[in-house]
């Protein structure tokens, strides 16, 4: 589970309004991927190494994404990938 999320497992687990009110804005798997454009398959490894975006392990095993954390994931990608761009395209700038 990712840091900062066991608080609010904690803290909704006692009570199951707050616990469907909190899954009731989460995404699933299959929404996720569908956003980032990768398959379930790419989210279940990215999990599984913690490098996608943030997830909270729901009773029963399931799994659910904040929509926060998927755009954030999805703007960090985005960064990068011009970083990479700009990179091969200047190569010399940076370097002194």
């Amino acid at each position: 589970m990712v840091e900062g999320l066991q608080e609010v497992d904690a803290a909704i687990r006692p009570n199951p309004a707050l616990a469907s009110v909190f899954l009731s804005e989460m995404l699933s798997t299959e929404q996720a991927a569908d956003l980032l454009g990768v398959s379930r398959r790419v989210l279940a490894v990215w999990r599984q190494f913690q490098a996608g975006p943030a997830f909270v392990t729901l009773k029963g095993g399931h799994i659910g994404y904040p929509p926060e954390g998927v755009k954030r994931f999805l703007r960090e990608r985005q960064k990068r990938k011009q970083e990479r761009q700009n990179e091969r395209q200047n190569p010399r700038a940076g370097k002194r």
